[in-house]
Order: structure tokens, then C-alpha cells, then sequence
């Protein structure tokens, strides 16, 4: 399958055909579409031929082997969001 056919199915969106005519467009779309990025990211694992392994622990390592982007624990994201509401809600 192509990665329109996996976002269809998986985000259950009929992909624009003007989001697959340029590199900037569909960075935008995934950008925009957490959905869709992650259809992306299965989809560049699959063609390289790479295994998605069960272990979480093993996952982050395949994640690191294949971006620059770190991993953050979403406990972090959580924690960080609420100070900052926190603050903004004290002035």
C-alpha cells in the first residue's frame, strides 16, 4: 500500500492530492496532522525494510537509529505543560 491508501485507512482522511505534489506541502500535512505523521514514520520504516520490534525499549532505540528528533516521555510533556499553564494562570 501507499501512504495515501495508509493514511485513508488508518487516519480515515481522503488525502488532497495538492499535499503530495511538493516536499514543503506534505512536510506541512504532517506537520499539521500528528495522525498522518505517524503513518509517515510506518511508512519509511516499512521501505527500508526495517522490523518495528514489540519492546518499547527497542523501539526507541529504532527511533533514535533513524532520526535526529528526541524521544521525550509524554509524563515530561504532561509535567512541563501544566508549569507553564501554572505560571500564565498566577499572572
Amino acid at each position: 500500500m501507499d501512504y495515501s491508501s495508509n493514511v485513508n485507512i488508518t487516519c480515515n482522511i481522503q488525502l488532497d492530492s495538492t499535499v503530495l505534489t511538493s516536499k514543503d506541502a506534505l512536510l506541512n500535512f504532517v506537520d499539521a496532522v500528528p495522525c498522518a505523521s505517524a503513518v509517515a514514520l510506518l511508512n519509511v520504516i516499512t521501505n527500508e525494510h526495517e522490523i518495528i520490534p514489540r519492546n518499547p525499549i527497542e523501539q526507541e532505540k529504532l527511533l533514535q537509529r533513524i532520526t535526529t528528533q528526541q524521544v521525550i516521555n509524554i509524563t515530561t510533556i504532561i509535567g512541563t505543560g501544566f508549569r507553564i499553564y501554572c505560571k500564565e494562570e498566577m499572572v
